[in-house]
């Protein structure tokens, strides 16, 4: 009995619809789902593109050598990056520049491209690579030598993109990259200078959580935690604005299912109600 109900009813418009209700709202809810998920993983990597790392320890005095100990217990990968600013002078010309001193594995996340694209990831030694600004600025040009400190470089290469978008001095003057073991040559960092030292890491999403999480707590007065939600506001307002359309929109997805399998529950039940009651009297339950 149970069986030929069950099939004469599965053959009726009222259950098909309701079994096609949810169905399209497993589906859709599922997919919603995954798709946002997704969505907020690539705009998330995409933002640590914009800071070269998933996480960065950032300091006015020397790198402790505690933070390459935790990444190293998380398994991280690490980098360092030092900034800081100095003239550039070229005969007669000077500029106030802005100096990243960058590891050979920099960055960790996105890409460093100059013109004309160079064999490495990062300036050797004895070399500078330069936004093109400051070739007019200075009235140079390529494979001439520029003095930062008390040190001579060769200018290799114009920066097309960096992937740092965090720079503390590189919005107001022009940004020279060298290599972090040419520092100590050019003498410019003294007792009251200006100094951003940065400890970069990335890896996976867990790792960094709890390696974020443990760098909070050690953390001194004169160091910070940097991550794509605190960065700036101009990089964390949109993803925050992002995760936020996105979760509506699970939501609206989810209250649109409900009333779909809603109404075809409904009117499912409007249609059976005398059956179901006829089928009581006669004892069924």
């Amino acid at each position: 009995m149970t069986w030929r109900l069950f099939w004469r009813e599965l053959h009726a418009g009222e259950f098909s619809l309701l079994i096609a209700a949810l169905i399209l709202a497993v589906t859709a809810t599922t997919t919603l789902s995954f798709f946002t998920h997704t969505l907020s993983q690539a705009i998330t990597q995409q933002a640590n593109r914009l800071l070269a790392a998933d996480a960065v320890v950032v300091s006015s005095r020397p790198l402790r050598d505690d933070w390459p100990k935790l990444a190293q217990q998380h398994h991280l990968q690490t980098s360092q990056t030092i900034e800081f600013a100095t003239v550039a002078q070229q005969n007669d010309n000077f500029q106030l520049s802005s100096i990243k001193a960058v590891a050979d594995n920099y960055p960790l996340r996105g890409t460093l491209s100059t013109q004309p694209k160079m064999p490495t990831r990062t300036p050797v030694q004895g070399t500078v690579w330069v936004e093109e600004r400051l070739l007019n600025l200075l009235n140079t040009q390529l494979g001439q030598t520029i003095t930062l400190g008390e040190a001579e470089f060769t200018i290799a290469a114009t920066i097309a993109v960096d992937a740092d978008m965090g720079g503390s001095f590189s919005a107001f003057s022009p940004k020279i990259i060298i290599n972090i073991a040419d520092v100590a040559k050019t003498n410019a960092i003294q007792q009251g200078s200006r100094v951003s030292y940065r400890f970069l890491v990335a890896g996976k999403s867990q790792a960094v959580s709890q390696f974020s999480q443990q760098a909070k707590d050690k953390l001194n007065d004169y160091e910070r935690l940097r991550d794509i939600h605190s960065a700036n506001k101009q990089l964390s307002k949109p993803i925050v604005n992002a995760n936020s359309y996105l979760s509506l929109a699970s939501i609206a997805s989810v209250l649109l299912a409900g009333i779909a399998v809603a109404l075809a529950a409904q009117r499912f039940s409007q249609r059976h109600f005398d059956s179901f009651a006829l089928m009581r009297c006669l004892g069924y339950s």
